[in-house]
């Protein structure tokens, strides 16, 4: 998963709101930067607020970590 071309499959082509649970998951625990960017695009475009939620809480690992 910690392929850039698997990301935004996970989160940006699936319809199940709990694979984007899932997927923004197990973002923050790959830490790669590489998901920085799809993460950053699917917050803009993701409706759910408890995604959106999760998509910010990998942001925030993946940022912490990387520094």
């Amino acid at each position: 998963m910690g392929e850039a071309r698997a990301e935004p499959l996970l989160l940006s082509e699936h319809a199940d709101a709990n694979i984007h649970h899932a997927a923004a998951q197990a973002l923050a625990k790959v830490v790669t930067a590489v998901a920085i960017p799809v993460l950053e695009q699917q917050l803009q475009a993701e409706p759910l607020e408890s995604v959106i939620e999760r998509i910010t809480e990998a942001l925030d690992v993946i940022r912490q970590k990387a520094r």
